[in-house]
């Protein structure tokens, strides 16, 4: 007979195990972790599990379907979760193409410097669609031609900015969709974010193998998730708190290297 304590600390071990390949979503594993452990107790007879179902039928099922319905609830839970990570980590991306690609609103002309290349791209694609084929200035006064299409041009430039105005500055405008698109590719989100390289959403089909497994492995889900996600997110909030003082300790220690930008 193996002590009662041994028995606990190996179940434990176990248990630790499980929480781990579920979170990182090892499921085969989980899952072949879960039969040893089954066949382990049987055949060490730590716990009758046959014979205890053949004389117990009716608590066994019950204890089945309440399983069965906890992991449904706690499906929905950890996927209300998942989509939440989501969304920052795309709202964090999307933050970060934003402040790379400011729009110079004060601007009166499309060859002031350091105007961002999406931006100056997107212009070129907008000029194409509004700037006339053809300028009426005669073609015996090439100045004049050109004077009148930098004039125009720069029409075009105050137009185009107006139209990239957005509500809250927090919003792609229009005209660098598709730079942001081209921006997501190259941003190598793999794993759970993979979609994002692709501007898609998550879509429950595509995730029929997580969410079928955090139904089956809720207990080891259940407490990953609760001992993971609830830290990760106390140490942003405090990072956010303090993200002002941090970069306020950056400038005053290069403050005097005015080539650092």
């Amino acid at each position: 007979m193996i002590p009662l304590t041994i028995v606990l600390a190996a179940l434990a071990v176990i248990y630790v195990v499980g929480c781990f390949l579920v979170e990182l979503e090892f499921f085969g594993w989980a899952t072949l972790v879960l039969i040893a452990t089954v066949i382990g107790v049987q055949s060490l007879h730590v716990f009758d599990i046959l014979s205890y179902v053949a004389a117990n039928a009716l608590t066994s099922a019950l204890y089945a379907v309440g399983y069965v319905a906890v992991g449904v609830v706690w499906s929905f839970v950890k996927w209300f979760s998942f989509l939440m990570k989501y969304r920052d980590k795309f709202r964090e991306l999307k933050q970060k193409f934003l402040n790379l690609n400011k729009f110079p609103l004060n601007s009166t002309s499309p060859d002031d410097r350091d105007i961002p290349y999406a931006i100056r791209a997107a212009f070129e694609k907008y000029l194409n669609i509004h700037l006339p084929a053809n300028v009426n200035v005669g073609q015996s006064n090439q100045q004049n031609e050109q004077y009148v299409t930098a004039v125009e041009k720069g029409k075009l430039w105050i137009a185009f900015l107006d139209e990239c105005k957005t509500p809250n500055n927090q919003t792609i405008p229009a005209t660098l969709t598709d730079a942001f698109e081209v921006f997501l590719r190259e941003q190598h989100s793999y794993g759970e974010y993979a979609a994002l390289r692709y501007g898609k959403k998550p879509v429950a089909t595509e995730n029929k193998a997580k969410i079928t497994a955090w139904m089956a492995f809720w207990p080891c889900s259940a407490l990953s998730t609760l001992l993971n996600d609830p830290i990760r997110r106390l140490f942003k909030f405090l990072f956010k708190l303090f993200q002002n003082l941090f970069q306020r300790m950056s400038d005053w220690v290069f403050s005097e290297d005015p080539e650092l930008k």
